[in-house]
């Protein structure tokens, strides 16, 4: 009996050594890595591979960098701009594509990432005027609503002409609908 008692507690065989051994090595390679990166214990969690954590650790500082997140929100205005400037002036020459509220959008995202560009849309002889009125009071001329409403009631006989999904056919002329309404609604010069 006492045999079979000795077996089941080994803290003083050679197996029991070696388990205690190998959780003192995890412990130390832990306590080093909490040394490296220069944390509390509570930082790491303990998992086997200690490396990764550490990596998450670094990882997650750098993207929490202020000037970090400043660069990336620019780029993001930036990328908003261009992508509306491109597709504006793309707008230019294809009938249906809305060149103007492209371009105030473009002017919009260019004042909180790109002050250059919203300055050159500003002074620019074809765009600058519109985007100039809408700052100045959502003003919309009487010419361009009737242009918009002509071009949103055309695009909706083109619609209703082509074969398309009914739900497309009559959500399209609706959403049309609501942003001709909103626009005559708008102040005019």
């Amino acid at each position: 009996m006492a045999a079979h008692s000795d077996a089941g507690n080994d803290t003083g065989t050679t197996a029991g050594l070696a388990r205690r051994g190998a959780r003192a090595e995890a412990t130390d390679r832990h306590a080093a890595w909490r040394r490296l990166a220069g944390v509390g214990r509570s930082a790491i969690d303990d998992t086997a591979d200690t490396r990764g954590s550490v990596i998450q650790l670094a990882t997650r500082s750098r993207y929490q960098d202020p000037s970090m997140q400043r660069t990336v929100v620019t780029l993001l205005w930036r990328t908003i701009a261009l992508s509306c400037v491109a597709i504006g002036l793309v707008g230019i020459a294809v009938p249906g594509l809305p060149t103007v509220p492209l371009m105030l959008v473009a002017a919009w995202a260019a004042g909180h990432g790109w002050p250059r560009l919203e300055k050159w849309l500003l002074d620019h002889a074809h765009f600058g005027p519109p985007i100039r009125r809408w700052r100045e009071g959502g003003i919309v001329p009487r010419k361009v609503k009737w242009f918009a409403s002509v071009a949103m009631l055309t695009s909706c006989v083109i619609l209703w002409q082509l074969e398309a999904a009914l739900w497309f056919k009559v959500t399209v002329p609706a959403v049309l609908l609501g942003v001709t309404l909103w626009l005559w609604r708008a102040p005019e010069s």
